[in-house]
């Protein structure tokens, strides 16, 4: 695509955003990757068009819960403030999320396939087990289900840190749309506020890729150029890898 000089653009993570300030990058890469900004960019047109407000006047916390990783982010005025990524977040269905420092030291070499495993699905010990099945029987996988509501409910709470007054509680993701996972989300998260799911226009499609959609329409300066302008993506700049403080490690890069 770069030979025949397509306009191809890749979307930044958060870690690329200038909104971001550097004192919350420290020692992070994964703040949120790419299409967890795109689904920050379908909420905020979500949430500007239900309340009949500006893009840079939208205010949430959005917790994206898909099958591997969970994600949250803070949007405060329309831009995105902090995020949690899955890997630096808490545990996800299938994978461990943030690692306890000691464990990592004793890991030695670090396969790949540690960052899927660990999990809610590792936590039950049936090892096909569906999240479907889990939102059924609750109480057969207890610690399971307990550790999903758990990691998604302190990544919203921390974030109330970075995002104080947030208007709404947004919930998007493939877990979010399983109705037993949603209301008991919704039910933990409701003492803090309004809470609800991000609302859709596409049937088929999952909520990254309709958002890369407004993010592609907007980067061709239609409709939707003020959630491109709000987020500052034409601003993104820089690499994972800037932000790292540790003294005497050698970073895999490539």
């Amino acid at each position: 695509m770069k030979y025949e000089g397509l306009p191809v653009y890749f979307t930044p993570g958060v870690i690329h955003l200038p909104t971001v300030p550097a004192y919350r990058k420290a020692n992070k890469m994964d703040m949120g990757t790419a299409d967890k900004v795109c689904c920050v960019a379908l909420a905020i047109r979500d949430q500007a068009e239900l309340y009949g407000i500006a893009f840079n006047e939208t205010s949430f916390i959005l917790a994206e819960i898909g099958y591997a990783f969970n994600a949250v982010m803070g949007v405060e005025g329309g831009k995105i403030v902090d995020g949690f990524g899955g890997t630096s977040g808490g545990p996800g269905f299938i994978t461990l999320g943030s690692m306890d420092s000691e464990l990592a030291v004793r890991l030695g070499k670090f396969p790949g396939i540690v960052l899927f495993s660990g999990g809610a699905k590792d936590m039950s010990g049936k090892e096909d087990l569906t999240p479907e099945e889990l939102a059924k029987e609750p109480h057969k996988y207890q610690e399971s289900w307990n550790m999903i509501l758990e990691s998604v409910l302190k990544g919203v709470v921390a974030m109330m840190v970075s995002v104080e007054k947030p208007r709404e509680f947004l919930l998007s993701g493939r877990l979010s749309g399983i109705p037993e996972i949603a209301e008991a989300l919704s039910a933990k998260l409701s003492r803090f506020g309004e809470v609800r799911k991000v609302r859709r226009q596409a049937r088929v499609a999952k909520e990254a890729a309709e958002g890369a959609y407004i993010i592609g329409e907007g980067l061709l300066g239609g409709k939707y150029k003020g959630i491109i302008d709000s987020l500052q993506l034409r601003g993104a700049s820089g690499t994972m890898f800037d932000h790292i403080l540790l003294k005497g490690v050698e970073l895999d890069k490539p």
